[in-house]
């Protein structure tokens, strides 16, 4: 095998592994917001993006509408989200997080966050910049 394959797998492998390390952090603390992996993924989508359809949420996550519905009425249920038909076309209803559920959300995410730093403390600025901007070009090329 070329040795340009193996250094890849080798990062694929890596990049599997940081994953997986934040999300056993991310999941030890979900039980605390009664929520599911699933829908902390819908929340982030919903507070970086406006305008956001059921159908773009399970366009994103590769799920069927009723699955992405499914997920999106229990956080309505649980007053994390709310529903607002465009004013444009009533028959698209877009997506945000309420009051409640942007103050939750905040919560988690910096708890998240701040559990997950753990695992970059022993690399310096540069580096850090280093990987973000490596990230960014990997992204930028392929998207």
């Amino acid at each position: 095998m070329p040795t340009g394959v193996n250094k890849i797998q080798k990062l694929l492998r890596n990049f599997r592994i940081v994953q997986k390390l934040a999300l056993c952090e991310q999941n030890k603390y979900l039980k605390e917001y009664k929520l599911t992996p699933p829908q902390i993924h819908i929340l982030y989508l919903i507070s970086h993006q406006t305008n956001i359809t059921v159908k773009d949420i399970a366009n994103y996550l590769g799920i069927s509408s009723s699955a992405a519905t499914q997920i999106i009425d229990n956080l309505e249920k649980n007053n994390f989200i709310i529903r607002e038909i465009s004013s444009n076309d009533r028959r698209i209803t877009h997506l945000k997080l309420s009051k409640e559920g942007l103050s939750k959300f905040k919560k988690f995410k910096t708890e998240h966050l701040s559990k997950v730093q753990k695992y970059f403390q022993d690399l310096t600025n540069e580096e850090l910049d280093f990987l973000i901007n490596i990230t960014q070009k990997i992204i930028q090329n392929n998207t």
